[in-house]
């Protein structure tokens, strides 16, 4: 039995609880993105295989935005870091269809008025404006980050941009492995110096490594899991 050529191809390029309460925040923040009520991205296609839906790096990259300027709450960095994410939920609670998977999240477009839109609520909450500034280049990073775990899409009409890495968990850990630990060296100067090298402060690293391990070694095993 013969097929004819596919009309459409589906785009393939495509708590731990311390005596400091930002520490108890991270980690609960990172556990939570990892469990069942996390944030799942619609789709109108198929997604490609190693599509996930947990990125420790992200946070690796909030905790040490904070810590390159603490006046920027610790929580609103972490929403920041994961605020696409966070729109594909709200896209896909709504069952709204795109005939691309993100655009309407991760594209290029979307992610531009997620960070202006991210930079104008730190600005009203801290009244810093390189504090709102930094809020909207952690917005930004998701995407750079995505790119090179994941396969997203430019704007419309655009190419598809990624290099997917999410298929080789070995590589994902590794480079976010390298993400983490940098945001934790920088967050690690926000706390006092005689905290700096704490049981906490160290646990915290451990943990949001060890969940990033098990999200891998899930992805080998169960690869293409869906978000939404």
């Amino acid at each position: 039995m013969a097929f004819g050529p596919e009309a459409a191809k589906s785009s393939i390029l495509s708590p731990l609880k311390g005596t400091d309460d930002k520490l108890s925040d991270v980690c609960w923040l990172a556990q939570a993105r990892g469990c069942d009520a996390a944030p799942r991205a619609h789709h109108a296609v198929p997604r490609p295989p190693g599509e996930t839906v947990v990125l420790v790096g992200h946070i690796g990259v909030a905790i040490g935005a904070h810590g390159i300027r603490t006046i920027v709450p610790l929580w609103l960095l972490i929403v920041a870091s994961q605020l696409p994410d966070w729109a594909d939920a709200v896209v896909c609670s709504t069952g709204t269809q795109t005939t691309v998977t993100g655009m309407l999240t991760h594209s290029l477009p979307a992610v531009a008025m997620l960070a202006l839109a991210g930079a104008v609520v730190a600005l009203a909450i801290t009244r810093d404006f390189a504090g709102s500034a930094l809020v909207g280049a952690v917005v930004v990073s998701h995407v750079l980050g995505d790119y090179f775990t994941g396969i997203k899409p430019s704007w419309a009409g655009g190419p598809t941009i990624g290099l997917g890495m999410y298929a080789r968990p070995a590589i994902d850990f590794l480079f976010e492995s390298v993400v983490i630990t940098g945001g934790w060296f920088l967050y690690r100067q926000s706390l006092p110096v005689d905290r700096r090298s704490s049981r906490e402060a160290l646990l915290l690293l451990v943990a949001l490594l060890a969940i990033q391990g098990a999200a891998d070694v899930v992805f080998w095993l169960q690869p293409g899991i869906p978000k939404c």
